[in-house]
């Protein structure tokens, strides 16, 4: 046997220990996190994950025409605090556009709020939006949308 071959032996054997050793760190990982989810929801301190929704809130990423990409904050409460996902909003032709903004004319202790129609011209990056939907945004990475609340 030569020096060559030897080498490529002892190199095929650390590749292999390390693609395995990878492969079961995430096997044991992922297999830890819903083990640990099932138990915490059968005891009641976690809600499990919604099924359905037709509601998403984010903040607008960018927009383009009628198409505009919002970052939403993950679903799961043990995903990690800065973890975020993107999501794109198409504007149909009836689709609304409202801006909300807070009622402070009200009796002290109720709370109200005016909605304006706006134009999609004034959505900018940046802005907090409810995007509402006729189908389940949950899991879903395009959204066409029925309205959009603008919240200020």
């Amino acid at each position: 046997m030569n020096n060559k071959t030897l080498v490529e032996i002892v190199l095929f054997f650390v590749v292999g220990v390390l693609v395995g050793g990878i492969a079961s760190m995430s096997y044991f990982y992922n297999k830890g996190v819903s083990d640990s989810r099932a138990r915490l929801e059968k005891v009641g301190i976690l809600e499990p994950l919604p099924r359905e929704s037709f509601f998403d809130f984010g903040k607008v990423f960018s927009k383009n025409g009628k198409e505009i990409k919002f970052e939403i904050a993950s679903y799961d409460p043990l995903s990690t605090p800065n973890e975020t996902e993107i999501k794109t909003v198409f504007l149909q032709s009836d689709t609304k556009l409202v801006l909300r903004v807070f009622n402070d004319t009200t009796e002290p202790g109720a709370v109200s709020f005016i909605d304006t129609e706006i134009k999609p011209t004034k959505l900018s990056v940046g802005d907090h939006i409810v995007v509402e939907s006729d189908k389940n945004v949950i899991g879903a990475k395009e959204i066409n949308a029925i309205k959009i609340i603008v919240t200020k």
